[in-house]
């Protein structure tokens, strides 16, 4: 290192000290805090409420940083986030998007811990069904896959 770059070294340090590492944690949880805190509008809070969610709640914030989910129907490119289910007032299409982006969220984190299936009773029979407010157009491709590969070993299990 040659010495103007050892002055110009020594009066960064001069001038920021030892504190530089605590100065960049500073900014990246600011950032962190800042972020999270714009994330979901008062708008969707609101609308969220109305249909019985907590905007607070785990799957509401998961639904809302998932952002945009991009996937195919019977052929054709659909898209959809929260902010967008919002926007056209669909009060299933926000229940069911809540759900299945907590549920795939779940599945990722805990693949063998999560259950897809649910066992109901109706006129004194058992019926198996999916999980509540599941809606796989709210799944990417691969999305879908995953919970395919635990749909087929879920009713293997129930089978035996």
């Amino acid at each position: 290192m040659n010495d103007k770059n050892s002055r110009q070294l020594r009066a960064f340090h001069g001038l920021f000290g030892n504190g530089v590492k605590e100065l960049v944690l500073t900014l990246f949880v600011f950032a962190a805090l800042t972020a999270s805190a714009e994330a979901m509008s008062s708008a969707t809070a609101s609308f969220l409420r109305s249909v019985g969610i907590d905007p607070q709640s785990e799957p509401a914030r998961v639904a809302d940083e998932d952002g945009m989910i991009s996937t195919t129907y019977d052929g054709d490119v659909e898209e959809n986030s929260l902010e967008s289910l919002v926007a056209q007032n669909k009060r299933n299409g926000v229940r069911n998007f809540v759900g299945t982006r907590a549920l795939i969220r779940k599945l990722k984190v805990d693949y063998d811990g999560t259950s897809f299936l649910r066992v109901t009773t109706r006129d004194g029979r058992f019926y198996v069904a999916p999980a509540e407010h599941y809606d796989p157009l709210f799944l990417t491709p691969e999305e879908r896959e995953l919970l395919s590969r635990k749909l087929d070993e879920e009713h293997r299990r129930l089978k035996r």
